[in-house]
């Protein structure tokens, strides 16, 4: 796996946290909601995002368990995370250190994009979002999640980092500004999360 020299204090920060990440969907009821999550990101998988002969990359990928869930994975598959921790828990081969908003990768040259758990760390979205639209070809898909300002992720600030909780109408917007049509009319609500699909426009 490819590693970097840890120099920022962002990716110190997510080196600590790696390990309570990796614990997320081992046990209780952390592991109740994890498993509601990535089955239904499975579900939008498998139903938008084409067989094909493209590279999917998954941000903010961690361990790669959300891979698990689905039927056939992608015969070509990138984990990127900031956190070397968690992608040396991975059991995929392609495995990159990258933070969300500097993805890697040439303009085009990705067939869809994973974003699970990720949008509510990243505190300019609507850019990284643009960002992400151009490293797709035309037609790519995005899977994205996000959390939303309920009572449980108010909740979650307690003994979590600072989360960006955002509505399903700032979400649609950024998405729209940012070039992606959207493939799901109303989003899907799963665990702490809400999911949707879109294509680059």
């Amino acid at each position: 796996m490819p590693t970097i020299k840890l120099v920022s204090s962002r990716h110190r920060r997510w080196e600590r946290f790696a390990p309570r990440y990796l614990r997320r969907g081992v046990n209780g009821l952390d592991k109740y909601i994890a498993r509601c999550e990535w089955s239904a990101a499975a579900l939008l998988y498998e139903r938008y995002f084409l067989p094909g002969q493209g590279w999917i990359l998954d941000i903010g990928a961690g361990n790669g368990q959300f891979w698990n869930f689905v039927e056939q994975n992608p015969a070509k598959l990138i984990l990127l995370d900031i956190a070397a921790g968690a992608l040396q828990a991975a059991t995929f081969r392609l495995k990159v250190i990258a933070e969300a908003g500097h993805l890697p990768v040439r303009p085009g040259a990705a067939e869809g994009l994973i974003a699970m758990g990720i949008s509510e760390y990243i505190e300019d979205l609507e850019t990284t979002l643009t960002e992400w639209r151009q490293s797709v070809k035309p037609g790519g898909r995005l899977l994205l999640t996000w959390s939303a300002p309920t009572a449980a992720n108010y909740l979650r600030r307690f003994w979590n980092m600072n989360l960006y909780l955002r509505t399903n109408d700032e979400i649609h917007s950024m998405l729209t500004r940012a070039g992606w049509a959207r493939l799901l009319i109303e989003p899907v609500r799963s665990g702490w999360q809400y999911l949707t699909a879109a294509q680059k426009e």
